[in-house]
């Protein structure tokens, strides 16, 4: 059997899965993305094996790329003007908090337990953003919309900003070799940041205006997806982020394209498969050898993460004077990290 066909074979093989992912997941009660990391785990080459290797080392990439792009969109079509100015200083807060104490509580557990200081603050810093994609997929599977579950998807927006911003601070002072290094490469990081942005923006507002307007009516599955593809493409290239790319884009197109609702809201259609493949292959990804090599270090860092989210979170909360509700779950709601 040729390559072509395997994978071929392999993509419908694993929307098979999907499917039964799915069927499964309204019947037991555990979301649909644990279990497709969990199938992903059993048929990857730490277990069955049964994927070929240049679909989880090749195709893995593009595909991520793909799903984070549009969750991306999806999530800074939330992320507006008019939310922030309803939920900003709630939004702001929350996210900080559980950025700052999860790294700080994170950091000194490590440290603590004999880890070196670099290493030590790099995984603390990495640990204080959440994976978009499983919040935004859950919050997608339930159908639920309300003040917990918009507040829940600006947090996973800003708070992915404010942990890339810690991550090129603690990158550059760990690299550097004198006050000139540092300058460097946070400017570095500083430039990602507001590179993906400002491409996001740049590009979402003249699609915000000519959406929906090339055929009558709301936006078209080729506009959705041909948006989406692009900015993803041209952030990869110029080596930007793609996710806060295709945010920054969501929000600009749902702030200007004031002629219709919901633009480019087609894209929500064609997601999931692609989901699918993500989160099935990020399972097959993991390597469980690799598990028993980091012992108590992954224990320590796994319960100082769910404590520093979870108390960070609160903080943020009650400072802001935010919802009890969300005061008591929101933290527990970030803790996603596939």
């Amino acid at each position: 059997m040729n390559t072509y066909s395997e994978l071929i074979i392999s993509i419908g093989f694993i929307f098979f899965l999907g499917l039964g992912a799915d069927f499964l997941a309204k019947r037991i009660s555990i979301p649909r993305v644990t279990i497709l990391i969990v199938i992903g785990i059993v048929i990857g080459p730490s277990a069955a094996n049964l994927l070929p290797e240049v679909f989880i080392n090749e195709w893995f990439h593009v595909i991520t790329s793909i799903a984070l792009g549009m969750v991306g969109f999806l999530i800074g079509h939330q992320f507006t003007y008019d939310e922030l100015k309803k939920s900003g200083k709630v939004v702001f807060s929350i996210a900080l908090g559980k950025v700052l104490l999860s790294f700080i509580l994170i950091a000194v557990v490590l440290v603590s337990i004999g880890l070196p200081l670099p290493v030590a603050f790099i995984l603390a810093s990495i640990a204080s953003a959440t994976a978009p994609a499983a919040v935004y997929e859950v919050v997608s599977e339930l159908n639920i919309k309300n003040s917990f579950s918009t507040t829940l998807i600006s947090i996973v927006a800003l708070d992915d900003i404010l942990a890339m911003f810690l991550f090129s601070l603690v990158l550059a002072i760990i690299n550097a070799s004198g006050q000139s290094g540092l300058h460097m490469v946070f400017a570095s990081g500083v430039v990602e940041i507001f590179g993906s942005l400002f491409l996001g923006y740049a590009f979402g507002y003249p699609i915000a205006k000519i959406n929906g307007r090339i055929q009558p009516g709301e936006p078209s599955m080729v506009e959705a997806l041909g948006s989406v593809f692009l900015i993803t493409g041209i952030a990869q290239y110029l080596e930007l982020s793609p996710i806060l790319a295709t945010m920054a884009m969501g929000s600009a197109v749902s702030t200007f394209a004031t002629h219709h609702t919901r633009a480019l809201h087609a894209i929500e259609n064609i997601q999931w498969p692609f989901m699918i493949m993500f989160f099935l292959l990020a399972g097959a990804s993991l390597e469980l050898e690799t598990i028993s090599d980091i012992g108590v270090i992954g224990l320590f860092y796994i319960v100082a993460r769910i404590v520093g989210f979870y108390f960070g979170a609160r903080l943020g909360a009650k400072v802001s004077g935010s919802e009890k509700n969300i005061e008591r779950w929101i933290g527990l709601a970030l803790i996603p990290q596939a």
